[in-house]
């Protein structure tokens, strides 16, 4: 059944304030070129060593510049793979990681390590970089970065969500950049989410859960649509164009959209019509 929300078409034909959440919103990593970097096919070999096929290159991508371009059955050290969150790994309220990233983190798993540097702690990856670089080297933009290394961390995509690591007690909060529906789900703060996605970290699982309702409710799909930055895309522009106040634990109104989101959280049904009632009254105030 479609879910009327008035109050909240209403407000498109006027100047609609920001959601408190704008400055937190923050786009995924970004790296690239993803057939040397991004692996969609992990086969065990021993218990420190798999075997991964690169994602293959595509015509249409970077002006076809990667198109071909892909690894087949690379052996390298387990450790060296880093999983990533990508758009089709989300559905509304939960996610899975279906690929990784080549890219080796300290101990920690705070900070990247540059694979020129690990010689003798992974020298599979090593030996695989080199190869790697020479190919980026040479094919890369002009306006590129100057190594494969500083491309994978474009802008320090990665490193800034890996530094979220010790904020144990706290959730990130990812939802889809483009697509037909809005989806959200939330992650541990150090998950990588990527280019596909965007991401701001929460307080508390009480305030993960609040926004996930908000973004996955039915009767917002509509209005998320007439939001969007570009045909396609989300982007920041549902925080930017739409007044989602901040959660307040002592909010009756907050504290039912948490209720039912935690319940959707647990099921497999994948109804979210319940979510309808209390967002539009959300949106009502």
């Amino acid at each position: 059944m479609k879910f009327e929300i008035a109050e909240i078409s209403e407000i498109e034909q006027e100047n609609v304030a920001s959601s408190e959440y704008l400055e937190a919103v923050q786009r995924g990593a970004f790296y690239s070129p993803e057939p040397l970097l991004l692996t969609e096919n992990v086969v065990d070999v021993s218990d420190q060593l798999v075997s991964v096929d690169t994602k293959p290159g595509s015509q249409k991508k970077s002006e076809g510049r990667w198109f071909g371009v892909e690894t087949k059955d690379l052996i390298i050290e387990r450790d060296t793979l880093l999983p990533v969150y990508r758009s089709q790994d989300l559905k509304p309220f939960k996610a899975k990681s279906s690929a990784y990233l080549i890219a080796p983190t300290d101990d920690d798993g705070t900070h990247l390590l540059d694979p020129k540097h690990c010689e003798s702690r992974y020298p599979r990856l090593y030996s695989y970089w080199l190869t790697a670089e020479r190919l980026y080297l040479d094919r890369r933009r002009p306006s590129s970065a100057d190594s494969l290394f500083e491309n994978l961390d474009f802008k320090k995509y990665i490193s800034k969500q890996l530094t979220l690591h010790k904020s144990n007690d706290r959730l990130k909060v990812i939802y889809n950049k483009s697509g037909k529906n809005l989806r959200a789900a939330s992650v541990t703060p150090s998950e990588i989410a990527g280019q596909t996605l965007y991401w701001l970290l929460t307080s508390s699982i009480e305030e993960a859960l609040y926004l996930c309702g908000i973004l996955n409710a039915p009767c917002m799909q509509e209005v998320w649509d007439k939001r969007r930055t570009s045909k396609m895309h989300f982007d920041k522009s549902i925080f930017r164009r739409t007044p989602i106040t901040v959660y307040d634990h002592k909010n009756p109104l907050h504290i039912e959209i948490v209720d039912i989101a935690n319940m959707l959280s647990e099921s497999s049904n994948e109804s979210l019509v319940e979510l309808n009632e209390p967002v539009q009254e959300l949106f009502r105030d």
